[in-house]
């Protein structure tokens, strides 16, 4: 039984879909013609299903209450599964013959490591085991509030990742099949689903299917500049450079509201392809960042 053509995504909070997540979806639509593209929201979930996805909802914490209901969806009804800030830039007709797929990222890990990280893309035949188990684990959450109030939630691929390593997920940057129950699941290496990184690092291939593009709706803008300048400036200076480069520069910004500005990189020939062909090119780390960084870009 192939996976079914079904794009499903998710968005909460009543607002209108950002024009991020609008160019995503017609991406969607122009290399999955014919496919069924399934919004989730509060007219049609069961909110109460998982406590933490609920006290997620609650909270307003918009962007965790996929982590449990995308599994959800897709144990029950098949198909693939896209956040709202992946663009595609291909086809996915041939996966769909896997029993299951996800992807890897490669953001904040040592070179040649990788996370599952299922935000960027999944997808599974109905009842899928792997997806039951996932599902499983976040049913067992007691939601827990801090000393303040505020709810403590748990990056998805911190649950996740453990449950992909019990059936013998190495987490290298390459292709893997591992075996579950009676059925399998293919986890791609980054330069597949996730080619992108939140620094600005690109890693275009052949292979590459889809962009994140890191909206991190999850994050206040002065997190996100953090996180972002932290990583770039590490990876281009080290570890001691880095940090007092990432400091300096956080000073000027807070202080003289000053640009952040790094020297550009080479473009590969599959870099140089994305940048000509993305439909949201006006919008590269506007989202991610808000900053101005001469990167790649």
């Amino acid at each position: 039984m192939p996976i079914p053509k079904i794009i499903h995504y998710c968005w909460l909070g009543g607002q209108p879909l950002s024009e991020l997540a609008e160019l995503c979806i017609q991406s969607w639509r122009k290399f999955c013609p014919g496919y069924e593209i399934k919004r989730w929201d509060e007219s049609n979930l069961n909110l109460q299903e998982c406590p933490y996805a609920h006290a997620a909802f609650k909270a307003k914490k918009w962007a965790f209450v996929p982590d449990y209901f995308r599994q959800q969806v897709v144990y029950h009804h098949g198909g693939i599964y896209l956040d709202t800030d992946v663009e595609l830039m291909q086809g996915l007709d041939d996966l769909l013959t896997l029993n299951s797929f996800v992807g890897l990222e490669r953001c904040h890990t040592p070179k040649g490591k990788a996370v599952i990280a299922m935000g960027l893309g999944f997808g599974a035949v109905p009842k899928h085991p792997l997806m039951r188990r996932i599902m499983d684990a976040y049913l067992a959450i007691d939601p827990i509030y801090k000393p303040s109030g505020r709810l403590k939630t748990m990056p998805a691929p911190k649950l996740e990742q453990p449950i992909y390593q019990a059936i013998g997920f190495v987490p290298t940057n390459k292709t893997q099949v591992l075996h579950v129950d009676n059925s399998t699941t293919t986890v791609f290496p980054s330069e597949v689903f996730s080619p992108l990184t939140t620094f600005g690092e690109l890693n275009f291939s052949e292979q590459t299917r889809s962009v994140h593009h890191y909206a991190g709706s999850w994050l206040t803008q002065r997190k996100k500049l953090r996180t972002c300048l932290k990583h770039m400036s590490r990876k281009r200076y080290g570890r001691i450079l880095g940090r007092l480069h990432y400091m300096l520069h956080m000073l000027g910004y807070d202080l003289l509201n000053k640009p952040i500005h790094f020297p550009p990189y080479e473009l590969s020939e599959h870099d140089r392809h994305y940048r000509e062909h993305s439909m949201v090119k006006h919008l590269q780390h506007k989202d991610a960042c808000n900053i101005q960084i001469l990167m790649r870009w």
